[in-house]
């Protein structure tokens, strides 16, 4: 509801002091009623929905307390406050409140904008803030591309993890423009848009991954790549080198251009906060070309390795009982169908076309948080899936497998993750956040009929969002609560690098064993970065008997795309695929990711070991792989110039 639809009534005898309350709760926008009787404010009650009471405790003929607890009989919705000039006793005040149920216990005189304050967190959460307008476009099944740019300038500030849905609005083939985004740290990117495709993607990153991109995709060997590299005399592109000397198609520099693109996309997105505006110009220079089918591409390989399933979560929360409705763009052949999170989730597929609530339909299908999320995810992203109107009734059930879940994943998340926001938010970030969550969780928003440990639980949940939008509501108690976090981590990341560094000599000596159980102590200690991933992997692989075991094969194949596209082009990373492939007798692609592996770092001695191996199990009467005289210099050298080179 609007600010001024949110009634407060204050009930005070003292005339002159009432009117200056109500003068003041006014200004702020509410609508503000003053009565100087208990009957009087009772009759309210009879004519009026009155959200919040405020209310002294000194009356005439019924006390201020016998009054709140009539409210709570008569209006179970209202919320109350008391006050007095005349009992301040703490003991007086604690048993006020126990007794009453309400929200707080002023003692006159107070200042002002201390009431308003608690006004402001009182209700709050009735008070409809709108949906960032770009994100308001799920609801919608067609949108112009006037409503499209209006609704992208008019968003400013979004998450890092949003621009993808940005991304997506702007694909539209009479859209042309360059989207300028700043993040938090005011780090400037734009993309440029035309015809319904990504043409220009400039980020502080323009690290060129052009001759790895050829390698990986088997256009040309790492031999005849290292030969063009030499060619220093030559003015000409590498691409335009290669295909002079007749080794590389015109067309796989096209293909190669738009991945490298996709990349540097990639590096744009993040958990930040960042700042949006979108200028209209066809004088725009193409770079190369992202198609919308290549983009949906790069969504289903963002979902499994960028997007956090929480945050996903948290972002949907605010929508669980919309109806889920079929988007313009579903269909077979859309790409997002045949991502592996969509595959992996398939059987929600055939509940898009029956109109169900996003939280039945999770619950129909009985996937988990981790299966269903970042599929879903996919599909509004790929356009398969929208939002249409919400759904008043619930299931009871439904609702409280819900939130017994809900609780224990607020217990266990910290307070950015709680309410969906990034440690670098901005100010109606966090409003926004709390104000959509509010709207979902708080027990006030439960049908009247809500069975008790149903409203119990809504509580735990709703305070527990409440607790965390306290502290990061101002900036001070945030900055605070980010060096808390800090401290309480520093000490475990530093021994968790320290048992990383370990790890890597370890491997690099073949104590695979002592490697494994020092990387999954720092599992336990620490986030999984893409360096720790690689490592354990790399443990994990080389574990006895690990290459006979195909599910372990199978898992480690589908962590491989966890490595955000970002970073997977180092040498750990295509020495560890190279691996995996050879554990999955994939011959010929474990021999190209190896050689990959030593285009980026010749001297990573480890990955010439394994060529020497392949060459041997093949039987090819190849010339084996210099393994040099490699000692352990060159190995750390090898993962820790991987590491510099992202």
């Amino acid at each position: 509801m609007l600010k001024n639809e949110i009634r407060i009534l204050i009930v005070d005898d003292d005339a002159t002091f009432g009117a200056t309350l109500r003068e003041a709760l006014s200004r702020e926008g509410y609508n503000a009623i003053h009565v100087t009787k208990p009957d009087d404010a009772l009759a309210q009650l009879k004519v009026h929905a009155v959200s919040l009471a405020i209310i002294d405790c000194m009356l005439p003929k019924m006390n201020g307390r016998d009054l709140a607890v009539k409210f709570e009989e008569e209006a179970a919705g209202c919320q109350r406050m008391l006050m007095s000039g005349i009992f301040r006793d703490k003991n007086f005040i604690r048993d006020s409140l126990a007794k009453t149920g309400a929200k707080s216990f002023l003692t006159k005189p107070f200042e002002l904008p201390e009431l308003i304050r608690q006004v402001n967190e009182a209700v709050g959460h009735l008070i409809d803030i709108p949906v960032s307008p770009v994100v308001s476009l799920m609801t919608t099944t067609q949108s112009t591309p006037v409503e499209r740019l209006d609704a992208v300038n008019k968003s400013e500030t979004l998450h890092g993890f949003e621009l993808p849905w940005v991304f997506a609005t702007l694909m539209h083939p009479r859209i042309s423009g360059l989207l300028n985004i700043i993040s938090a740290d005011g780090d400037p990117s734009s993309v440029g848009f035309k015809n319904g495709e990504i043409i220009q993607v400039t980020n502080r990153d323009q690290k060129s991954y052009f001759g790895v991109l050829l390698v990986e995709h088997g256009f040309i060997e790492q031999e005849e790549l290292d030969a063009a590299m030499e060619l220093t005399s030559s003015a000409k592109k590498l691409g335009e080198r290669l295909v002079d000397a007749n080794l590389l198609s015109p067309h796989a520099i096209s293909i190669v251009m738009a991945e490298q693109q996709g990349i540097r996309l990639g590096k744009i997105v993040g958990n930040t906060s960042v700042h949006i505006s979108f200028t209209e110009t066809d004088d725009l220079r193409e770079e190369a070309s992202i198609d919308i089918h290549m983009l949906n591409d790069i969504f289903n390989d963002w979902v499994t390795s960028k997007f956090p399933s929480d945050w996903i979560k948290t972002f949907y929360t605010p929508w669980i009982r919309n109806q889920v409705i079929l988007g313009t763009d579903f269909s077979e052949s859309n790409r997002t169908m045949s991502g592996p999170a969509v595959l992996r989730a398939s059987k929600m597929i055939p509940l898009i076309s029956k109109g169900t609530t996003l939280e039945a339909m999770q619950m129909e299908t009985g996937l988990t948080d981790g299966e269903f999320f970042p599929a879903f995810h996919n599909l509004v992203l790929g356009g398969c899936i929208r939002f249409g109107d919400e759904i008043k009734t619930t299931d009871m059930q439904v609702q409280r497998k819900r939130l017994r879940k809900l609780e224990k994943d607020l217990e266990r998340q910290n307070f950015f993750e709680r309410m969906g926001v990034s440690p670098k938010a901005k100010e109606i970030e966090i409003k926004r956040a709390y104000h959509e969550l509010a709207k979902t969780i708080h027990p006030d928003r439960l049908p009247k009929d809500s069975p008790i440990d149903i409203r119990d639980l809504a509580r735990k949940c709703f305070n527990m969002i409440q607790e965390a939008h306290e502290v990061l509501s101002t900036q001070a108690s945030r900055d605070n609560y980010l060096l808390e976090l800090e401290q309480g981590r520093a000490e475990k990341i530093i021994e968790a690098e320290q048992m990383m560094e370990q790890a890597r000599l370890c491997l690099a000596k073949g104590d695979i064993r002592r490697a494994k159980e020092m990387l999954e102590d720092a599992v336990l200690h620490v986030p999984m970065t893409t360096d720790l991933r690689l490592l354990l992997m790399w443990a994990q692989i080389k574990s006895s008997g690990a290459d006979k075991d195909m599910e372990l094969v199978s898992k480690l194949k589908d962590q491989l795309s966890s490595v955000p596209p970002e970073d997977r082009h180092n040498a750990v990373y295509f020495f560890v695929k190279g691996l995996v492939l050879k554990a999955a007798g994939e011959f010929d692609g474990a021999r190209r990711s190896l050689d990959q592996s030593l285009g980026i770092e010749p001297n990573f001695v480890d990955a010439k070991r394994e060529l020497n191996v392949l060459s041997l199990q093949a039987g090819r009467a190849e010339k084996p792989v210099d393994l040099l005289k490699g000692d352990l210099k060159d190995v750390l050298g090898a993962l820790l110039g991987g590491k510099k080179r992202r």
